[in-house]
């Protein structure tokens, strides 16, 4: 037990990471700094209500603290730090939280808190960071009676993280308020309505991804990747860099015979339907940026290996495109394919990926390529068949491909595997770093998938290293797209697969480059490639990222996920590297 401190002259007491155990001190002296996060800590947080008026700074994470916060004036007028989080307190928010006069800094992440959120914390003057996801926090967000305060009394708001609760009803405009913001996470809640047009430029991370939103992502907006609006907001459009109409892809819409609301039908290769049926039926125009963006998370699900005879087949019907096929089992044309029932199940760098449902009833994963990525038609043949000889159990396998009469009618077919990927079970642990530093996107609602287990993750991680095996030394080619994204996990053996390989072979110089940087921002990209003026998919950029997707199964968390102190932020690697630097390997483990 730490005990009671009466001394008059220790003013910082740190004695984090330890493996402390027992209450809180009652009595803290002049301590200005008290630091006892991440050790083993219990009882009532009550206790710091004894602790005076000479405190500035209280961190208390990661520790099995309970009770409620505290809700007496008559201390911490000095306060300007108070972290608390990965405890396991109840109740609602103390209104006098929001009355000390020098706080700066609000963590209360990953507890147990329930009820509404404080207007005063978006009144205050001083916060700049708050931090309270992981909760159970529901109404609405409070914003209301900031536009009739000056805004110079709450511009000192930079970062703001309420994912992971249970908010609801639309996004304030106010919110626009915060002029100084850099990361905004809103992610995993029950948000709807549309997001407000005039989010502040500073801005450098944002998330609103698993919420209920709709209309057209704000033009100031665009910059981040699909994955942080997407999954979630179905009725919500990331727009590219504008196209013709011609260079849309043709869109009806259709009620789908197993859903209760209407979803998207999609005409995938006819090319006949213009995109001003498009525009007429939704009210939006689709566009496609020429800026990288990031794989959405969910843009993975692909096709499930079958016995297959390398075998071409023209499609004769009076559509003027040509349709491919390498399995000889799978006998459909390209008007049936045209007719096909289907749904967006993802986006990515490369284009849109459906799931398409034939007259038959048999199911297809058909990936639409952007226009101007792929490369010309003899070359683009010539490799997608060389993909498509490519079979391993572990591989979800190419079956055919799809080359239209318009620049934008490129597809290409496989299997649709029902199954989620690997970064889905990552991203849904609820117990993330013990660390000084925030995870914007951390999952801290009931699990929607189970734990893996130590020999699930060991026979993931040996699937992985077999199919890779194959490739790197049967074919000699490397997979160029490796991230927990493209591993399908499969039930209820658990088996992997990898899905989206070597797609570097059929895209052009620019294609290729573009899926590059999207591997970088997810942490995938080798060190190496940051000083190479064309980098390029190898043998060895696949082990590196092989690395990183072992340190994902290590650790429990995904390597897209930005842990961030400051505004430079922290990937996975970054991280388990400075938790190296200090000692602390056991908290980089998945337990």
């Amino acid at each position: 037990p730490v005990g009671s401190i009466s001394s008059t002259t220790l003013k910082k007491l740190n004695i984090s990471s330890n493996k402390l155990s027992g209450s809180l001190p009652t009595k803290v002296g002049h301590c200005a700094i008290i630091d006892l996060s991440n050790n083993m800590l219990s009882g009532n947080l009550s206790r710091i209500r004894s602790w005076g008026n000479y405190v500035e700074e209280i961190q208390l994470s990661s520790n099995s603290l309970t009770g409620t916060l505290p809700n007496q004036t008559s201390q911490f007028l000095r306060l300007t730090s108070f972290k608390v989080s990965n405890n396991a307190l109840e109740g609602v928010l103390s209104p006098v939280l929001g009355t000390y006069p020098e706080l700066k800094v609000i963590d209360l992440s990953l507890n147990h808190l329930n009820g509404f959120l404080l207007p005063s914390f978006f009144n205050s003057g001083k916060l700049t960071v708050l931090n309270l996801s992981g909760n159970k926090f529901t109404g609405l967000i409070p914003l209301q009676e900031i536009q009739t305060i000056d805004s110079t009394q709450n511009r000192s708001l930079m970062y703001l993280n309420l994912s992971n609760n249970s908010l609801s009803g639309n996004l304030p405009p106010e919110i626009s308020k915060f002029r100084n913001l850099v990361y905004l996470d809103l992610s995993n809640n029950k948000f709807e309505g549309s997001i407000p047009a005039d989010l502040p430029a500073l801005l450098k991370g944002f998330n609103a991804s698993f919420n209920n939103l709709s209309g057209v992502v704000p033009e100031n907006l665009q910059r981040f990747p699909d994955s942080a609006f997407h999954p979630g907001n179905s009725l919500l459009v990331l727009p590219y860099s504008p196209l013709s109409s011609e260079d849309s892809p043709d869109l009806t819409l259709k009620k789908h015979r197993s859903h209760m609301k209407p979803v998207i039908r999609v005409s995938l290769i006819s090319g006949l339907v213009g995109a001003a049926l498009m525009i007429a039926l939704f009210g939006i125009t689709i566009y496609y940026r020429g800026q990288w963006q990031e794989c959405e998370k969910n843009s993975l699900r692909e096709n499930e290996e079958k016995k297959s005879v390398p075998q071409g087949i023209y499609s004769p019907d009076k559509l003027a495109g040509e349709l491919h096929l390498f399995d000889g089992s799978l006998g459909f044309t390209a008007e049936e394919l045209s007719r096909a029932q289907a749904e967006v199940v993802g986006r990515s760098c490369h284009g849109i990926l459906y799931k398409a449902t034939l007259d038959s009833g048999h199911l297809l994963a058909v990936k639409w390529l952007r226009e101007g990525i792929a490369k010309g038609r003899t070359e683009f043949s010539r490799e997608v068949k060389k993909l498509g000889n490519i079979k391993h159990p572990n591989l979800v396998s190419l079956q055919g491909y799809y080359w239209g009469s318009k620049v934008h009618e490129k597809l290409i077919i496989s299997h649709f595997v029902n199954a989620e990927c690997l970064a889905l079970y990552l991203q849904d642990y609820d117990r993330i770093f013990t660390s000084f530093f925030y995870v914007s996107s951390a999952e801290t609602q009931p699990r929607r998938l189970p734990l893996l287990s130590l020999d699930e993750r060991l026979r993931i991680s040996v699937d992985v290293a077999r199919c890779l095996n194959y490739l790197h030394n049967e074919r000699a080619i490397p997979h160029g797209n490796l991230k927990s994204t493209n591993i399908l996990i499969e039930t209820p053996n658990m088996n992997a697969l990898l899905t989206d390989y070597s797609l570097h072979r059929i895209l052009t110089p620019a294609g290729t480059a573009e899926q590059v940087l999207n591997a970088g921002a997810l942490g995938y990209r080798p060190p190496e490639f940051a000083s190479s003026s064309k980098p390029c998919p190898s043998l060895k950029s696949d082990v590196y990222a092989f690395g990183v997707i072992l340190l994902e199964l290590l650790t429990g968390k995904s390597s897209g996920e930005i842990i961030s102190g400051d505004p430079r932020g922290v990937d996975l690697t970054e991280s388990v590297r400075l938790f190296a630097a200090k000692n602390r390997y056991g908290d980089c483990f998945d337990r």
